[in-house]
């Protein structure tokens, strides 16, 4: 919305410049993060199959706003990882939960994405290398900071501007619709889906 506001002197022109500008940025993080893990052969078909699938897309929404904020998250956190004895190793985790609490008012169910505060915890348990726990809290703290710290700013900021009512008003219809059976979003609906949609791509 607000994308689409500040670029309505260009029509649709604008739109799709937004469009675009997210796309690349998804490929960009992509291709940082497939080449850190994987040979760059492999990587770049991977960043062949996201470019297709982005084709689908012809404007800013929210899925694709939420898969690079998703992105920039892992971007961080690998980065503090391969920093991992460094201060600005913690700045890193700050800056990825930051992008996550921003994710989050983007999606709501990108809630989950909180579980990326364990991952330097996963890392050290997969890890050969042995370093004092302290650090390892540490950074996760410092990712649950970030997000803390980028939910209170988006609130404070719909509280100057008027539109946290409106937005305690759209979480409690979310809550209603989530307690519906006969709702598609109601929590068994989405669960069930949840586990069709795995299954399927278990299955591939």
């Amino acid at each position: 919305w607000l994308w689409l506001k500040f670029s309505s002197p260009f029509g649709l022109i604008g739109a799709r410049f937004g469009w675009c500008v997210i796309i690349w940025s998804i490929l960009w993080c992509s291709n940082n993060i497939l080449r850190s893990i994987m040979p760059e052969t492999r990587s770049l078909l991977f960043l062949i199959i996201t470019f297709l699938l982005s084709l689908w897309g012809t404007w800013v929404s929210y899925n694709d706003l939420s898969a690079l904020f998703a992105l920039l998250t892992i971007f961080f956190i690998i980065k503090s990882q391969k920093q991992f004895c460094t201060k600005v190793s913690y700045i890193y985790m700050f800056i990825g939960g930051a992008f996550t609490g921003l994710n989050i008012f983007i999606r709501l169910p990108n809630l989950i994405m909180l579980c990326f505060a364990f991952i330097p915890m996963a890392a050290y348990i997969l890890s050969e290398k042995r370093f004092p726990h302290t650090l390892i809290y540490l950074r996760s703290m410092f990712f649950l900071l970030g997000t803390a710290s980028a939910i209170a700013l988006v609130l404070v900021g719909m509280k100057l501007s008027g539109y946290l009512p409106y937005y305690l008003t759209c979480l409690s219809e979310i809550k209603d619709l989530a307690q519906t059976d006969a709702s598609h979003h109601s929590i068994i609906a989405l669960l069930t889906l949840f586990k069709t949609d795995h299954i399927y791509m278990y299955s591939l």
